[in-house]
């Protein structure tokens, strides 16, 4: 309740207002949760320690600086494996009376092949097993199919060695019929 006086105003009027106080924010502070590595997501989270009726956002801007998201409340999550482009992220708190923003937050996203990558070196190893699988085992058959065919030629060769061997025996018990039929 104020009371103005003063020639401008005559028989002591009085005027009701209504006054707010604000205090200005303290710069934003974030902190990160979590890591592509061993998770597939991040948690940025904002807060400040001084300010009256703060409002906090996130704002994500692409490394390129063509692209440009604002994202309200304390706490963003990133989402490790859609991610697809380095962004910076910063934390912007304001009130009627003043605003702070953060320093720049980086995400690194190139260790997120470490959890992705993890699908990606699978379905590669995966692809690689199948792969030496198909080529190893008709070499395997192949090789005893020769193994078998091999043995079976050795097997025709002794056969043919043992009746060649009857044979010239039985041609050399011949001839020495022969001789004998003939020195007789």
């Amino acid at each position: 309740h104020i009371d103005y006086y003063g020639t401008e105003l005559k028989n002591r009027d009085e005027s009701t207002f209504m006054v707010q106080v604000f205090e200005p924010v303290s710069q934003p502070v974030t902190v990160i949760h979590g890591n592509c590595v061993s998770s597939p997501n991040i948690s940025l989270n904002c807060s400040v320690s001084n300010g009256t009726n703060v409002i906090i956002h996130w704002e994500k801007v692409s490394s390129s600086g063509d692209h440009h998201e604002i994202y309200d409340g304390s706490v963003l999550v990133i989402d490790c494996v859609t991610e697809e482009e380095q962004y910076v992220y910063k934390c912007i708190a304001e009130n009627p009376v003043s605003n702070a923003t953060s320093n720049p937050v980086n995400i690194d996203l190139c260790n997120r092949t470490n959890h992705t990558g993890k699908r990606k070196h699978l379905m590669v190893l995966a692809a690689v097993v199948t792969f030496l699988i198909l080529s190893i085992v008709p070499l395997i058959k192949l090789t005893v199919l020769k193994g078998g065919q091999m043995a079976q030629n050795t097997k025709e060769e002794a056969t043919t060695e043992a009746t060649l061997n009857q044979e010239m025996e039985g041609s050399e018990l011949r001839k020495i019929s022969q001789q004998r039929s003939v020195t007789e």
